[in-house]
């Protein structure tokens, strides 16, 4: 059985999807039925792809992330950042597009699903890695998280 790697966001046929940082799209097009077989199309293309011959991503964007060196320790390279949005209804940017924060890259939909409702895939790739993006999006939602707790009691006083 495959495991899921991300998060599902429930919503509407149509929603729009925005790229949630600057940077460059690195693929445009639908999945194919099989393991990891993907092909990259304009987005013209894979919008009038049949939704039939789709695999189970269905039509996705996934966007290479600007990301900065640690100025502390400029010598690192900087992480590699990839994000990816599936089930998409409509694609809206192309392969190689260069892409703004809150740019509109498609539209929710249910491409590659049997049997679920609408809903946008969101998966997060840190330097070749999937990565749990709740994790990720925690940074954005909440800029400074409480302390963690110094000792945690257990029973009664």
């Amino acid at each position: 059985k495959r495991r899921h790697r991300g998060i599902d966001f429930d919503s509407t046929r149509g929603e729009p999807v925005l790229a949630i940082a600057s940077g460059v799209v690195t693929f445009s097009g639908v999945d194919l039925p099989g393991r990891g077989t993907a092909r990259p199309m304009r987005s013209r293309a894979a919008n009038r792809f049949s939704p039939r011959r789709m695999g189970k991503g269905g039509r996705y964007v996934c966007i290479e992330h600007d990301t900065a060196r640690d100025p502390e320790n400029s010598a690192d390279p900087p992480d590699r950042l990839v994000s990816c949005s599936m089930h998409l209804d409509e694609i809206n940017v192309e392969n190689g597009e260069r892409v703004e924060r809150g740019q509109r890259i498609g539209t929710v939909g249910r491409t590659g699903i049997k049997y679920s409702a609408p809903h946008l895939h969101f998966e997060v790739i840190r330097n070749g890695r999937r990565i749990d993006p709740s994790k990720l999006l925690e940074e954005f939602v909440i800029r400074n998280p409480p302390p963690k707790p110094k000792r945690i009691r257990r029973g009664s006083r």
